[in-house]
């Protein structure tokens, strides 16, 4: 099994966080695969998923580049979104 802290959307090649949130999440995703694949395994090991976001109206720049690493909608890992709670 592995398990990771939290995997933010760094340019690989500059270290920076792209103001793009598009971006952010392709980068994020992208060092995902990569972990699992320095470990030995593939995409399709990947069992659950947990997306952290601002708010709902970001779920879009996070579903494109999760489609396209998770094609197959009948076999994606489980992906849980979680919009923090703000304290007033």
């Amino acid at each position: 099994m592995l398990f990771s802290s939290g995997i933010i959307g760094s340019d690989p090649a500059t270290g920076k966080v792209p103001e793009d949130l598009g971006k952010q999440w392709e980068f994020a995703f992208a060092h995902v695969k990569s972990l699992v694949e320095n470990a030995g395994g593939t995409l399709d090991d990947i069992g659950a998923v947990k997306v952290y976001m601002k708010d709902r109206s970001q779920r879009e720049a996070v579903n494109k580049p999760w489609l396209e690493m998770f094609p197959d909608e009948d076999n994606p890992p489980a992906r849980h979104a979680i919009e923090p709670r703000h304290r007033t």
